[in-house]
């Protein structure tokens, strides 16, 4: 797909403010413009692709989920077409397009050599920490970069076993769910122990706080420093628990990691409803999703700001998944 013919499919207005910005600048048009794409400029720029990779769905379903929570951010990465018109950079982006039905803002760039593709994409990629720490979007919880590290990781294990809805979930989303338990956050990066040894551990103690505050806090601190504990106690049945599992990770027998999970879930419960727990079993047929139910449950009111400048406005609930956006 040539210059032209990408000038051809915008409507009249994006196409006159194209001619009016290269007139003032006095040159012809160059090899690269910024069009606002449709999802049917999209869909014939698809029809142009030439030996492109397999699109990755999961990849798909998330540009297209943050397209349509308006979470997509105009940056430097462009569209790329060949010296013969055919596209061969973009095509999950623009499939994203056509899936959320939503215009996106992009550049294009044309006649670039098809041998580029043996160096594109080959940078090192960015870890959602780091997005978050370079954005500054999380001042309020991360006051270094090792907490930025602390807190997406430990997002990223609520929304892989408490929010279902989220596949591949992004950086801002991941700042949602931070954002949804900031106090409790804040919390788990106040607390110093060997027992803490993953993000699992961290995460369920979080979601435990988020659930009661008061008796969350202090659950984790009994977990954790132990002192005064009795026999039925689920603080001890957790700490018992996690002082043993850290001498199967050195004999190497690892718990899976949702077992890990939902067995402190289930002893904050306990702790919560003032129930006795000796030991930490697995429920039968059911696993431990009606326990993560039990924290999960009913909307959180929440409303922030995740993005640039004049970013839109998103709802989440308890779970992270993205509501509305104004």
């Amino acid at each position: 797909m040539a210059k032209k013919e990408i000038t051809e499919l915008m409507d009249e207005q994006h196409r006159m403010a194209l001619i009016e910005t290269l007139r003032r600048l006095g040159r012809p048009v160059t090899d690269q413009v910024r069009v606002t794409v449709t999802p049917d400029m999209a869909r014939k720029m698809l029809a142009t692709i030439y030996r492109n990779r397999h699109p990755s769905s999961d990849t798909v379903k998330k540009y297209a989920r943050q397209m349509s929570s308006d979470e997509w951010l105009y940056t430097p990465e462009s569209l790329a077409f060949d010296d013969e018109g055919k596209l061969i950079d973009g095509n999950q982006r623009l499939l994203a397009i056509v899936k959320s039905g939503r215009p996106v803002m992009t550049r294009i760039t044309f006649g670039v050599s098809k041998n580029v593709r043996a160096v594109l994409d080959q940078g090192r990629k960015r870890a959602p920490s780091s997005a978050i720490w370079m954005s500054e979007l999380l001042p309020d919880i991360c006051a270094t970069e090792t907490d930025a590290k602390t807190v997406m990781s430990v997002s990223a294990a609520i929304a892989r076993y408490a929010a279902t809805s989220l596949s591949s979930p992004t950086p801002l989303e991941l700042a949602l769910i931070a954002e949804a338990h900031k106090s409790s956050m804040l919390w788990i990066l106040a607390q110093k122990s060997p027992l803490l040894r993953d993000q699992h551990i961290r995460a369920a103690l979080v979601m435990i706080h988020d659930k009661n505050h008061h008796m969350g806090e202090a659950f984790g601190k009994a977990v954790l420093d132990g002192l005064g504990l009795e026999k039925g106690s689920p603080a001890l049945a957790v700490r018992d628990y996690l002082i043993d599992l850290k001498v199967g990770w050195t004999s190497g027998v690892a718990e899976l990691y949702a077992d890990k999970f939902g067995k402190i879930l289930r002893g904050g419960k306990a702790w919560i409803q003032g129930e006795e727990l000796n030991q930490l079993r697995r429920p039968p047929n059911v696993g431990w999703s009606k326990i993560i139910q039990w924290y999960t449950d009913g909307p959180l009111a929440f409303r922030g700001r995740c993005g640039f400048g004049d970013a839109a406005v998103f709802s989440a609930d308890r779970n992270g998944n993205i509501m509305a956006a104004e």
